[in-house]
């Protein structure tokens, strides 16, 4: 089931660290059977030339920043529904194998917040199912009871020839909810509701072929329909044994036995074609199903084809087992209708692999390894996900320390990428796992034509070598409106006091989402040095600056009420409830948002607040990575590596660039016009001054600080400082103990 909410462009600011201290995270789904590390090693190093398809794009198809839920063929041509979440409109549109478009209508859903589905008939008409909710979070509630539900149908012109209240069909059936539709020659509109599986016929009338009991017995993560060969029907969803497809048999009115050759595809999807009964997606390939034999075939490796640029296939439908059509992700924010053929494998080129291990997963990586392997003819990149390929036991502990061993004794990836990762850093340099890259920014190296930002590069160094590098980079402050300020940029604690009463507000409300622990450990990540200086193997706690920081960390709750689902951390911004705002700011789109569309004035970036008069702020890395130094590949890793920082600017790049020039690119931009800017509450925006991005660009010069979470570290304090808070001991005993414990701990590490 596809499920839209109108929803901003990027994910809301990151509160784990100020809600939580995040402890062991497990696994989803289910566990990875035994050897399926050995399995995903011996092939991360070949390329899958028997599964290899090449994309021809067709730009402009669809608008900017919008999904794409929905393509079915119709006839030669391709029905689609596309979703702009910003403006939280739906648009119907005909696009032929070309990339011609024509006969779009707007489909009018006015409700906010809807679960939407989507069917075409062959005559071109469009069945469009939607249930409202109250508000977004309950869309992706589990239990969410929705407040209306209704079936439209409209013509390919989009003129509406019918429109049912479903809720006012079936006000007798308890918890009244669509799960899926689809549509078929032999049976008309076919729904999955709370009935069971049931018949839509064009005289109004809804007929229960198999009875919900069955289906439920079955305990699937929803009810996902399919029509395949023959409009042979299915229902599929995520149960017990991972993804789980039955077949449908309406006229006997009962269900088929599971097929037993999917357990290992992740969350499949499923779609129809010429030449198998049905085609199967996953995260990494589309396979051809057969259901006599109860087996798919492998057909196309989306990794290995390098289709999309950043998370691969949105939509499929298959004209053969060789030829299909798709809807990926594009650059420059947008899907695109793409074409995608076999290639014979005799004419697959030959490159050398170069493997990368991450366990980001983030769009940066895939983006940036999807442009490298479509534009170089000597190397390639294959990716290696570290949580898919260790995570055997479910426990997130046991599966670092088997990553950690694993690279430590030479069985690690030819580069290796540190996004949002607890990889032992530290550890790898000191051990001599990373390639010292120095020479590749001198004189004569291959980048040794980049400037960098000189702060970001400064950063980059440990000891002064560089062991990582990162092309690109999140700007990490607290901010407010200048009204609070006063004319200051950084705050003392008394500072914040005063602010605080002034509002009639406390600090609960004030920083919305902080927690004791949450605080005492950020305020030590934006000190950085201050209290931790593993280069020196040294750290800090026992001064004065420490225990003022534990005192104003003791005006927070215990616990963040709202929890981590189900709030808007904006809202209490913008409504002017809140005043302190900790906030990613990811490029100058976002710092436009964050002014205009949540704080909604002149905004002052002060750091972190501290007694010393400093302004602190971080820079968090993006695509952090380097090279392994046992790599048999550190020419084609360095190359890569100059292809990540070589930034071809784009309008929609989400990073503050590394490289200055494309920085500054980016701040030209940022201040030209742009009808199409909608912020935050959908807030009409304006693109930025020349003082406006300048003083950004002051401002991100004179951070000096690169954030840096250790989570060991984020244990000792939190471990005791549990008992100053609980008033069993003063600031000053807890500080030296924490003072002993992470010297030890460095020491140890470092």
């Amino acid at each position: 089931m596809i499920k839209n909410r109108n929803i901003i462009k990027r994910a809301a600011i990151c509160f784990c660290i100020s809600t939580l201290l995040i402890s062991n995270i497990t696994g989803c789904g289910k566990k990875k059977e035994s050897g399926k590390k050995e399995e995903i090693l011996a092939e991360s190093g070949k390329v899958d030339k028997d599964c290899i398809f090449k994309e021809e794009d067709f730009d402009g198809v669809f608008d900017k920043d919008v999904d794409v839920p929905f393509m079915e063929l119709v006839g030669d041509k391709f029905k689609c529904v596309s979703h702009n979440y910003s403006e939280n409109k739906y648009k119907s549109l005909l696009a032929g194998k070309d990339g011609s478009v024509e006969g779009t209508f707007d489909i009018p859903i006015e409700d906010e917040a809807v679960s939407a589905h989507f069917a075409a008939d062959d005559a071109g008409n469009l069945y469009v199912q939607y249930d409202a909710y109250a508000n977004e979070d309950a869309v992706y509630e589990e239990d969410a009871k929705p407040i209306g539900s209704w079936l439209i149908k409209y013509d390919a012109t989009g003129k509406e020839l019918n429109r049912i209240n479903l809720f006012e069909q079936f006000a007798d059936v308890e918890n009244y909810k669509v799960e899926d539709i689809t549509w078929t020659k032999k049976y008309g509109l076919v729904l999955s509701t709370a009935r069971g599986i049931e018949t839509y016929s064009e005289d109004g009338s809804f007929n229960v072929s198999v009875d919900a009991g069955p289906i439920d017995k079955l305990e699937l993560y929803e009810v996902d329909l399919s029509s395949g060969k023959d409009d042979q029907i299915y229902i599929s969803g995520f149960g017990q044994s991972g993804t789980e497809l039955y077949k449908v048999d309406l006229e006997n009115k009962k269900l088929g036995e599971k097929s037993k050759c999917l357990g290992d595809l992740d969350w499949a999807e499923f779609f129809k074609g010429e030449g198998y009964d049905l085609y199967v997606k996953d995260q990494n390939n589309i396979y051809g199903y057969d259901s006599a034999s109860d087996s798919v075939t492998k057909l196309l490796n989306i990794s290995d084809s390098d289709i999309g640029v950043g998370y691969g296939i949105r939509s499929c439908v298959a004209l053969s087992a060789t030829e299909m059509y798709a809807v990926t992700d594009g650059y420059n924010e947008s899907y695109v209708l793409a074409k995608l053929t076999k290639v014979n494998p005799e004419d697959v080129k030959d490159k050398t692999v170069i493997t990368m291990g991450t366990m980001s997963g983030s769009g940066a990586v895939a983006g940036t390894v999807a442009r490298f392997n479509r534009k170089n003819e000597k190397y390639r990149i294959k990716v290696i996900d570290f949580f898919d390929t260790y995570n055997s036991s479910g426990e997130y502990e046991d599966m670092l320390n088997e990553i950690n061993l694993d690279i430590l004794s030479g069985k690690g990836p030819d580069i290796i990428c540190f996004d949002n990762s607890e990889l032992d850093l530290d550890s790898y340099i000191n051990k001599g796992v990373l390639l010292d890259l120095t020479s590749v920014f001198e004189q004569g190296g291959a980048l040794g034509d980049t400037e960098l930002l000189p702060n970001v590069f400064e950063m980059m160094k440990t000891n002064g070598k560089i062991y990582t590098v990162f092309p690109s980079f999140d700007l990490n402050t607290y901010m407010l409106r200048s009204n609070f300020t006063e004319g200051k940029t950084t705050l003392t604690y008394e500072d914040c006091d005063e602010i605080i009463k002034n509002a009639g507000t406390d600090y609960k409300d004030a920083f919305y989402g902080s927690t004791k622990m949450g605080m005492l450990y950020d305020g030590v990540v934006y000190g950085g040095k201050k209290y931790i200086d593993k280069e020196n193997k040294k750290c800090d706690f026992k001064n004065s600056e420490f225990i003022d920081l534990l005192n104003f960390a003791n005006k927070f709750p215990e616990n963040f009420e709202d929890g981590m689902n189900g709030y808007d951390p904006f809202e209490p911004y913008a409504e002017g409830k809140s005043i302190f705002l900790d906030n990613f700011v990811s490029d100058f789109w976002w710092y436009a948002n964050v002014t205009q569309g949540v704080l909604n004035g002149d905004v002052v970036c002060i750091g972190f607040p501290n007694n010393s008069g400093e302004n602190l702020a971080t820079i968090s890395p993006n695509m952090q990575m380097g090279i392994n130094s046992k790599s048999k590949n550190v020419d084609g890793a360095i190359e890569f590596i100059k292809g990540a920082f070589d930034v071809t600017y784009d309008k929609s790049y989400d990073y503050f660039p590394s490289v200055k020039a494309a920085f500054e690119e980016q701040m030209k931009y940022a201040t030209e016009e742009d009808d199409k800017l909608v912020f935050y509450n959908d807030t009409k925006g304006r693109p930025l001054t020349e003082e406006e991005v300048q003083k950004l660009y002051e401002y991100v010069l004179s951070i000096n600080t690169l954030r840096d979470y250790d989570w060991n570290i984020g244990d000792i304090l939190e471990e005791e400082s549990a008992a100053f808070f609980s008033g069993q001991k003063s600031a000053e005993e807890v500080a030296d103990i924490i003072q002993s414990r992470v010297t030890t701990y460095i020491n140890e590490n470092s």
